[in-house]
């Protein structure tokens, strides 16, 4: 295997070498998206159908060309049809042009009417995107606005600090509820209070709008946004610089993402991964990634979440500050030889231990909020504590022993952890098994059920998914051989030794492996990333190789 193991390693280093830009940074791409592309087309016809003819077809083909045999689309293309895709993208081709498209609405309602129809999409339990999926409905003609459940205004006149804590995705639901209260105006009780919401909302909406135009960096909070607010009467600068976002956030084949590329997380990513190979990252070119990341940060109290200074975002200029990236930009900090006590790496430190939870855990943009992409997650926590021991705390820490005592408390009856931006559950046992073998842990118990359940759910031709039985995946193998790896255990060579063999065995001819659809952007939307398979598979094969030439 040593020469198969090193040709594998070789192809890798060479193919994100040759991609990293001239700033030092690199960019994967995210897979393209129903879920982005139908709204965003939607916006672009509502905006201006004749200035964004071209832009719009060549989305509304996307479309038409992604389209299962089954009427419907799934979030990614390759996975398989959902509610949540296929209502926006049957909403889009019907409102564009139904006499072109007939065939493939046809396709898509007919499936739809076999879940349920309008019924089930307006019911969040089947739905869950429905505030969304209804809202583009009734602009697209298909519902009547009085069919559906109003979205109340009155949330922007909670107290500031709860509102924060309600959602990540205000962006997209203001817009929807200021167009939903004009079409189907509410009661007369509720009129002053909805008023003074709309007021509010659009000096929020006007606040929090990046530079580029974009909200989070996400090509479908902006559409719901720009179609929303022009339909309102709004045709003001935020929509035009919505609008300008999603022309440039167009991909060439005419479809969108559901958020745009990662290029923080992807250049962290690869970072790490040359670290691990031992790669010179004193070297002038990583020293621009050192420069490009630094400009980075996020030196301020951010106002759309409440979250403190110092922390990092997964892209700029729109991303939110967020515990998992942070934890990961302290590490490519240190990486690339940021001092411990540089006003960066203690800035960020900071950022973390003032998101922790009051539980021990930590979330992702707000603290102590229970929303279902926003609460104590594993996954996250297990960033955040290899984040911090980065910074210099150490398993004595009264933090870290809090973080443990939450890991301990949610562990699942089989060993395994859950996560909430990957599909469960290889990734969370994976990342917790690491970050505590790394505070010097490999031998407790938690670590033992934990790396026991990885072991036991691999997959028979050697590779991890989310649980056993799933198709194997590059990334979840390469999480699993990472946190195996790393309890330097005897008993679960022959499972690393199988895991790095289908890594191998799985290289496509770039050098690089093909991305799956396992990461969750939120409410059930998935994506895949290009650059997720070559920055963890080249880690784990790294290690393992570093592990062998020591025995």
């Amino acid at each position: 295997m040593k020469c198969d193991i090193n040709n594998t390693i070789d192809k890798a280093k060479n193919f994100l070498l040759q991609r990293q830009k001239s700033d030092g940074s690199w960019l994967g791409e995210l897979s393209s998206s129903a879920v982005a592309t139908g709204p965003a087309i939607m916006a672009l016809k509502i905006a201006d159908a004749t200035e964004y003819q071209e832009n719009i077809q060549r989305g509304a083909e996307w479309l038409i060309s992604s389209q299962h045999p089954d009427g419907g689309w799934g979030d990614a293309v390759t996975d398989p049809s959902n509610i949540n895709s296929t209502s926006l993208a049957v909403a889009a081709l019907y409102m564009i042009c139904r006499s072109e498209y007939g065939g493939a609405v046809k396709k898509g309602l007919k499936l739809l009417d076999s879940w349920g129809g309008s019924n089930a999409i307006c019911d969040k339990n089947h739905t869950t995107l429905s505030g969304v999926c209804r809202s583009i409905w009734c602009i697209a003609g298909l519902l009547e606005w009085r069919q559906t459940r109003s979205l109340p205004l009155e949330i922007m006149l909670l107290p500031n600090g709860l509102r924060k804590k309600i959602s990540i995705t205000l962006p997209g639901y203001l817009p929807l509820a200021i167009l939903r209260n004009k079409e189907d105006p509410p009661n007369i009780i509720r009129r002053i209070p909805n008023r003074l919401g709309e007021f509010l909302a659009m000096r929020f909406m006007k606040r929090i709008q990046a530079p580029n135009g974009s909200y989070e960096e996400s090509p479908l909070l902006v559409a719901l946004a720009a179609m929303g607010l022009h339909l309102s009467g709004y045709q003001n600068s935020v929509v035009r610089r919505g609008i300008n976002y999603l022309l440039d956030t167009q991909k060439e084949d005419g479809s969108w993402a559901v958020d745009r590329d990662l290029e923080i997380s992807n250049t962290e990513n690869s970072i790490l991964a040359l670290r691990e190979l031992g790669e010179d990252l004193s070297a002038p070119r990583f020293q621009r990634t050192l420069k490009w990341l630094l400009e980075r940060q996020i030196n301020h109290r951010f106002g759309a979440t409440g979250a403190p200074s110092g922390g990092f975002s997964w892209a700029m200029p729109g991303g939110w500050p967020d515990c998992d990236d942070t934890s990961y930009s302290i590490k490519t900090l240190r990486a690339l030889g940021e001092p411990i006590d540089s006003p960066a790496v203690k800035s960020a430190k900071n950022f973390l231990l003032r998101m922790q939870n009051s539980d021990g855990g930590w979330g992702t943009f707000v603290r102590n909020v229970n929303l279902p992409f926003d609460h104590s997650c594993p996954y996250v926590t297990a960033h955040a504590i290899s984040g911090l021991l980065e910074a210099g705390l150490t398993a004595k820490f009264k933090p870290l022993k809090h973080a443990v005592k939450y890991l301990s408390q949610v562990q699942l009856p089989d060993g395994s952890f859950q996560s909430i931006w990957f599909r469960n559950y290889t990734c969370g046992t994976a990342f917790v098994v690491g970050a505590l073998c790394e505070m010097g842990f490999s031998s407790h118990q938690i670590v033992k059920r934990a790396s026991t359940w990885l072991m036991k759910n691999q997959n028979v031709d050697g590779g991890w998914a989310g649980t056993k039985g799933q198709l194997s995946t590059v990334e979840e193998t390469s999480w699993a051989l990472l946190g195996l790896l790393l309890t330097e255990s005897d008993t679960f060579k022959r499972s690393i030794h199988r895991g790095i063999q289908w890594l191998i065995e799985h290289q496509n001819q770039k050098g690089n492996w093909n991305p799956s659809v396992i990461g969750l952007y939120f409410s059930s939307l998935w994506y895949s990333d290009s650059y997720y398979p070559i920055s963890f598979a080249l880690k784990a094969l790294a290690r393992y190789r570093s592990q062998e030439e020591v025995q």
